[in-house]
């Protein structure tokens, strides 16, 4: 907290520097981790959201920018419903695509591509259908996207191999059943 204490004590020397306001959100958001729940964890969350939405409103160019919007967005799924939830994965899904765009080598991004097509390919029948029901289709992704953007990362970034090798190893596992259900 002393950090980000520091930061806003300064955010008055900032107020035209994105690179000043993803920091920001990066540190609320840790800070929030740092909280096991309640109305602190959430506002935090929330703040960390307002300033990577701020540093977007300064440079939409910046793949940092970018990257902590959809970091902050997705933690802020704790505190929305259902349908929040689906117009939130969309946005999360842009954000990083862009980010991507501007910073191709960056493992972290890859990393959340495979966690979010790990996560649409596993969404239930009802959670398709509701999806299906607010947009003109759901989101779409398949277990072989999420497992080619998690080994991405880890050639990107090799001794990060335990994080996304779990995932690759779900993946794996459940690949059977997702199989069965109609999922590829």
């Amino acid at each position: 907290m002393a950090l980000l204490d520091s930061m806003l004590a300064r955010e008055s020397q900032y107020t035209d520097s994105a690179g000043f306001y993803w920091r920001l959100a990066k540190a609320s958001h840790l800070c929030g981790l740092q909280l096991k729940s309640g109305r602190g964890k959430e506002e935090l969350a929330r703040q960390a959201f307002e300033r990577a939405r701020q540093a977007l409103r300064l440079d939409d160019s910046s793949p940092e920018a970018h990257k902590w919007y959809a970091i902050t967005l997705g933690a802020l799924s704790e505190y929305v419903g259902s349908q929040e939830k689906i117009e939130n994965g969309y946005r999360f899904k842009e954000h990083v695509d862009t980010a991507v765009r501007l910073k191709p080598q960056d493992p972290t991004l890859h990393h959340m591509l495979g966690r979010w097509s790990l996560e649409v390919a596993t969404l239930s029948w009802l959670e398709r259908k509701l999806a299906a029901a607010l947009y003109s289709r759901p989101p779409d992704s398949n277990v072989q996207e999420a497992r080619a953007h998690l080994l991405a990362a880890d050639k990107l970034r090799p001794d990060w191999k335990e994080k996304s090798a779990l995932h690759c190893e779900d993946i794996h596992l459940r690949g059977p059943l997702w199989t069965r259900h109609g999922v590829d």
